[in-house]
């Protein structure tokens, strides 16, 4: 097996600091109606008890895909949808099946008011990095940390905090043109230090490795005999 491949954990728990890191700041509580209020602890703990009893007798590995299903299908219970998709979203995190875990974070946010997806994944892909055993989930789990980063990083930019340089040192040359005056040339601008972008070399870092790694690897085989 290449020893690149089995270097793709590694790059995951390069990333997963950023992520965190970009992630673990408070965000500011949202006003909230009170249908769509996350559900206090005591109520979800005895709705949860209803729920795990009534599918005890089910498959472990049917579970994350039941308490989904039901979990969307649940329209006039708001703590019974909340919980179902809760475990949805805990039993995929630890049957390392992202995408079921990340669709019901998108389900609980689309529900609840106070609920931050972005957070939410954050927490999903710590729980998913658990569970994963192959480089190839991994693999996987990096291009989602770097995804979410990506994201939380536009929708924390503020345009009206930036400012455009260029447009204003044009504005003054047609001032001074207006008043007579000559427009002087832009003084060329002191070479700047170059700043290390983290992510984007660890981007690079992806981006730059050899074909048989860049390329997502071939899915695990499945053990003989095993269902």
């Amino acid at each position: 097996m290449n020893s690149a491949y089995w270097r793709l954990p590694l790059r995951f728990f390069l990333v997963l600091p950023i992520l965190c890191l970009t992630l673990g700041c408070p965000v500011a509580k949202k006003e909230t109606k009170k249908e769509k209020e996350v559900p206090d602890a005591e109520a979800q703990a005895q709705k949860e008890k209803e729920i795990l009893e009534l599918f005890k007798d089910k498959e472990p590995s049917d579970l994350p895909a039941i308490f989904f299903e039901k979990g969307v299908q649940t329209k006039d219970d708001p703590v019974g949808r909340f919980v179902l998709l809760r475990l949805a979203r805990d039993k995929a995190a630890e049957a390392c099946e992202p995408k079921r875990a990340y669709d019901a974070v998108d389900e609980l946010a689309k529900s609840f008011d106070d609920v931050d997806a972005l957070e939410m994944k954050k927490d999903v892909i710590v729980k998913l990095s658990k569970a994963a055993k192959y480089p190839d989930e991994f693999f996987d789990l990096t291009n989602d940390a770097i995804k979410l980063i990506d994201q939380a990083a536009i929708e924390d930019f503020d345009a009206k905090k930036y400012k455009d340089n260029v447009r204003e040192r044009m504005m003054e040359q047609i001032e001074r043109k207006v008043k007579g005056k000559e427009i002087t040339e832009e003084p060329e601008e002191a070479p700047k230090t170059r700043v290390l972008d983290l992510m984007q070399a660890l981007k690079q870092s992806l981006d730059s490795a050899p074909a048989e790694e860049k390329e997502k690897p071939a899915k695990r085989r499945k053990v003989a005999g095993k269902r």
